[in-house]
C-alpha cells in the first residue's frame, strides 16, 4: 500500500513539474515573439502610378499600450511588401522607407522588422486617378 502511494506521489510531482515548465516556456515565448513597432502613417491612400509615401518606424510612444512593447529598434530595419505587383520599397535608410505604387488598385501591406525580431505593419490603399471629362471643342465662328 505504501509503495502504491509513493508511486502516485512521484507521478503527481512529475506532472506538477512538467506543467510548471510548460507554463514557464509559454510565458517566455509571449515576451520574445510578437513585439511591436509603430509605423506612421499606419494607413495611407495613394492615387495612380508612381505615387509615394514615406513610412517611418518607431518604438510606441510613452503612454501607448502595446503588447510586448519594445524599448529600442535594432538597425538595420528590413522593409517588405505583401504584394510586389502593387508596389515596392524604393529606398530605405535608418528608420524610414519610401513606398512607390505601381498603379494597381487595392490594398498592400508593408511590414518592417528589426534585427531583434520586432515588427510592425502599415496599410497602403491604392486607387485609380479620376478621369477628367473633356470639354467639347469651342465652335469657331468665321
Amino acid at each position: 500500500m505504501k509503495a502504491q502511494r509513493s508511486g502516485a506521489m512521484r507521478a503527481a510531482v512529475i506532472l506538477a513539474g512538467v506543467t510548471a515548465l510548460a507554463i514557464g516556456f509559454t510565458a517566455c515565448e509571449d515576451v520574445i515573439q510578437g513585439t511591436a513597432i509603430t509605423v506612421t502613417p499606419e494607413t495611407s491612400t495613394l492615387i495612380g502610378e508612381n505615387a509615394t509615401v514615406v513610412l517611418t518606424a518607431a518604438v510606441p510612444a510613452d503612454g501607448v499600450s502595446v503588447s510586448n512593447q519594445v524599448d529600442a529598434l535594432f538597425l538595420p530595419l528590413v522593409w517588405s511588401v505583401r504584394s510586389p505587383a502593387m508596389g515596392r520599397i524604393a529606398s530605405s535608410e535608418g528608420y524610414s522607407a519610401v513606398y512607390v505604387s505601381s498603379g494597381a488598385v487595392g490594398q498592400n501591406t508593408i511590414t518592417v522588422r528589426d534585427q531583434g525580431g520586432a515588427s510592425g505593419v502599415a496599410a497602403v490603399n491604392q486607387t485609380a486617378p479620376e478621369e477628367e471629362e473633356e470639354e467639347p471643342a469651342a465652335a469657331v465662328v468665321l
